[in-house]
């Protein structure tokens, strides 16, 4: 399994150094990492700004249906690297290790579509 991630690790930087936008990562590409280590990185690292399970706050709501940055694994891993222009969204490479990073992307990509809130209504009954 370590092979796995090492080999997955090189594709991510190197998709991130030179940004390939044609890649999409596969759903078993999270499954393949270690989502209850991302969560305790999670819970130590962002939930301050995005909430216990990504409920949102001070950042942005990662337990719903809508994704700012994309929700495929690829983009939330090279958000968390490179952080979000002129957002207090900073880039956490250099901060945590690649595999770490890729843990938490796997847990914030289990988040989605997760969340129990009802979504609000105007009183003509669109969301917003």
């Amino acid at each position: 399994m370590s092979h796995l991630i090492t080999k997955n690790l090189r594709l991510v930087a190197a998709v991130a150094t030179v940004g390939l936008p044609w890649l999409t990562a596969t759903a078993s590409y999270a499954d393949d990492i270690d989502i209850d280590a991302g969560k305790r990185l999670f819970t130590t690292h962002c939930t301050s700004c995005h909430g216990i399970g990504g409920i949102g706050g001070a950042g942005a709501k990662l337990d719903d249906d809508d994704s700012l940055h994309g929700d495929r694994m690829i983009d939330i891993v090279f958000t968390i690297m490179n952080g979000v222009k002129n957002k207090p969204m900073k880039p956490w490479r250099g901060r945590l290790t690649m595999a770490e990073i890729e843990q938490v992307a796997a847990y914030v990509h289990s988040l989605h579509g997760t969340s129990t809130a009802a979504k609000a209504t105007n009183d003509f009954g669109y969301m917003f």
